[in-house]
């Protein structure tokens, strides 16, 4: 049966909504949610009806398969709760109706263009669907390729299937050039807006400076400025939710004591060998999700470590399960409700990297984890840890 053309009536803004709407309140059951969702074009949910995440799933699979073009046909109304009916819980309460994927694809450090678009096409055929890149890495522009072609070859149906992440570096860490820089990467993307925008380091370097900073380079980090540009830039429609990454507790306080609308994320260095354990119940705390990097220490480059891989109780864990170290790493993080994000060129290891949802960790081993491995930050980012991070493990 073919669908119906429903007409549409004029909003205020300038955007249209469909006359007749299907409503998906005390429906329950996630599959019949999922069963129903065919035929409407505009669909009405709540945090209340508790069935955003299954009507989330039904219009992925709609677009999958071609019963709707594309995300933009469709549209989608929410409710707020009486619980978060107060001024200061708007945005999170939003925020939660946003879904992050779990695991994200890294492109830092791939250089080689032609080699980071196979790797990115190789990812989403596995079912990656969160890619992570930013200024720094100079793979914006091959991610962006990959995605074009992607979608050429129907490995997606359309670009809202997919999570792109960028991050601000620090020489346009300041307020009047957030904005530019957004558009720069949207540029080389070949994207008209990206899903979360970070600021990569809470540090400001001076514009045209050189990549690496130095102490002559370094300047102050007007990080109220910056963030209201990044809520400038949000506004625009640039892009779908911003972050931070690598903020102390400390410094997201002083973010969230000024901040319109509060991080959606802080990224930052994660995995069993430094488990961040504050940070994590701060920002669990504030709504705030932590997206993991270094999950496995980066072995191999630069500025990692295999304190990871190396290490003798999460080997002896992966024995026992039958698993790899870096599964059973990334299975911790996962138990913990952090995302995260990993990178590899290997195929087998890049599948083996999601192979991580039908097991679980014992209380044995969690236990293990986190009172037996000794603690050890991997990353060296600009400049000084210490500054940084305050002091903070």
């Amino acid at each position: 049966m073919p669908a119906t053309k429903i007409p549409n009536l004029r909003l205020s803004n300038g955007c249209s909504t469909p006359v007749i709407a299907f409503a998906t309140a005390s429906m329950g059951d996630r599959d019949d949610t999922k069963t129903e969702v065919k035929e409407p074009i505009k669909f009405d949910t709540a945090s209340l009806y508790g069935t955003e995440k299954s009507l989330g799933k039904a219009i992925e699979e709609a677009v999958k398969h071609g019963l709707v073009g594309s995300r933009n046909e469709l549209f989608i109304t929410s409710e707020l709760w009486t619980p978060d009916n107060h001024p200061h819980v708007v945005i999170p309460a939003v925020h939660k109706s946003l879904d992050i994927p779990v695991i994200g694809f890294g492109t830092a450090s791939m250089g080689d263009r032609d080699a980071t678009k196979t790797a990115v096409i190789e990812a989403i055929k596995l079912g990656y669907r969160l890619f992570d890149t930013a200024s720094l890495y100079g793979t914006e522009n091959s991610l962006g390729e990959a995605i074009e072609e992607a979608l050429k070859q129907g490995l997606v149906g359309s670009r809202e299937e997919l999570f792109i992440t960028s991050k601000l570096w620090i020489t346009d860490n300041h307020p009047h050039l957030v904005v530019p820089a957004l558009k720069k990467s949207l540029e080389l993307l070949k994207l008209k807006y990206i899903d979360l925008y970070l600021i990569h380091w809470p540090i400001s370097s001076k514009p045209g400076s050189a990549i690496v900073p130095t102490k002559e380079t370094l300047v102050a980090f007007d990080m109220k400025g910056v963030w209201a540009a990044m809520e400038e830039a949000l506004k625009l429609g640039l892009t779908k939710s911003i972050g931070v990454s690598n903020f102390s507790i400390k410094k997201l306080q002083n973010l969230l004591s000024f901040a319109k609308i509060p991080p959606s994320v802080n990224q930052v260095e994660m995995n069993p060998v430094f488990r961040q354990k504050k940070l994590r119940e701060y920002c669990k705390e504030k709504g705030i999700v932590i997206t993991a990097y270094s999950p496995l220490g980066a072995p191999g480059a630069r500025r990692g470590s295999n304190r990871v891989v190396d290490n003798e109780i999460l080997n002896d864990i992966a024995k026992s399960h039958g698993k790899t170290v870096a599964q059973v790493s990334l299975r911790w993080l996962y138990e913990q409700g952090v995302s995260f994000v990993v990178k590899s060129y290997n195929k087998e290891r890049m599948k083996q990297n999601l192979e991580i949802f039908d097991w679980s960790l014992t209380e044995s081993d969690l236990e293990k984890i986190s009172h037996e491995i000794k603690q050890h930050r991997v990353s060296r980012g600009p400049p000084s840890l210490e500054d940084i991070w305050e002091g903070e493990e």
